[in-house]
């Protein structure tokens, strides 16, 4: 009788064990894939920004009115800045 109780302690304890185990490693495969998207789009942003800075005209001495380029550029920043603090909520 005891033997029979410990073998199916055993087995429920080493099931639950399994399935505990199986949800974590699915937790951490689909944060690591959150993980990856956010970076690949992170490179995404920082390629987009490169272009628009190579894009803007060197500054000059004598202050100007903003361009086009660099209002396009300050709102590209804050869509970052969003998007990013958004991933973290």
């Amino acid at each position: 009788m005891s033997r029979s109780r410990l073998l199916w302690f055993s087995f429920g304890f080493t099931s639950a064990y399994a399935l505990f185990s199986l949800s974590l490693s699915k937790d951490l495969k689909v944060q690591r894939f959150v993980l990856s998207s956010c970076l690949e789009h992170v490179g995404a942003l920082e390629n987009r920004i490169s272009q628009i800075e190579s894009s803007s005209s060197k500054p000059s001495s004598t202050p100007s009115s903003p361009s086009a380029s660099d209002e396009q550029f300050n709102l590209m920043k804050y869509d970052i800045m969003i998007w990013i603090m958004q991933q973290f909520d």
